[in-house]
């Protein structure tokens, strides 16, 4: 923005651009900008990425990987049971937006 803003603007004469009118909008806009969201912020307690009253973070130990790792409820295994087991697929491939599943037992 401010190249081109100065390729534009500063070469023709003030009268024809006008381009110190267009700085002071700008900094009355950002000025503007910073107050309103100050007080959504602050003031109102307006929640933005990172201040949410979700619950607390909990930090999984390798145990608790492990246990979660192994557990028989996660979607790949039930996708894999309901295509009749790892015995009955002969191939899987993929592209963007599909997987392709080749089976010896529909």
């Amino acid at each position: 923005g401010l190249v081109e803003f100065l390729a534009y603007n500063l070469p023709l004469p003030v009268s024809l651009t006008r381009w110190p009118l267009y700085v002071v909008i700008g900094l009355v806009q950002f000025a503007v900008y910073y107050l309103v969201f100050k007080t959504l912020v602050l003031k109102l307690n307006l929640k933005t990425p990172g201040r949410e009253d979700d619950q607390d973070v909990k930090l999984y130990s390798k145990q608790d990987y492990r246990n979660r790792k192994n557990t028989p409820d996660e979607p790949s295994g039930i996708i894999i049971r309901a295509l009749g087991g790892k015995e009955n697929i002969i191939s899987v491939d993929n592209c963007f937006t599909r997987l392709r599943v080749e089976l010896k037992d529909m």
